[in-house]
């Protein structure tokens, strides 16, 4: 008896630490982030110093209204692969948050390239 009490408490607290830490995955409809997260979404705008591919740039992150727009530049300019192709980053696709109902935050995003 004490086992299966035992048990149902550990499950109980397992399933509570997953809810806690679970994440969710947020589909973005034409990159426009949507207005219950656009307070915190524009709280990461800002100049992110790091490297791609072993170049050191910046990831400017900004926004137009409700819209993150994403740049990148470095000391050979603004693609980001280096190579003349003129890249560049697209809409918003995808947010996943996590800790949504106790302090919510980005863990990723995912935009258009």
């Amino acid at each position: 008896m004490k086992l299966n009490v035992f048990f149902g408490s550990a499950l109980i607290s397992i399933l509570t630490l997953f809810t806690l830490t679970a994440c969710k995955t947020i589909d973005i409809n034409e990159g426009r982030v949507p207005s219950e997260y656009l307070a915190q979404a524009k709280q990461l705008a800002g100049t992110y110093k790091g490297s791609f591919n072993g170049v050191a740039g910046d990831l400017v992150i900004s926004f137009n209204g409700d819209k993150p727009v994403v740049k990148y530049h470095n000391s050979h300019g603004d693609d980001i692969l280096n190579n003349n192709c003129h890249s560049s980053f697209g809409d918003l696709l995808q947010v996943t948050v996590k800790n949504e109902r106790k302090n919510p935050s980005v863990s990723r995003a995912l935009f258009d390239f």
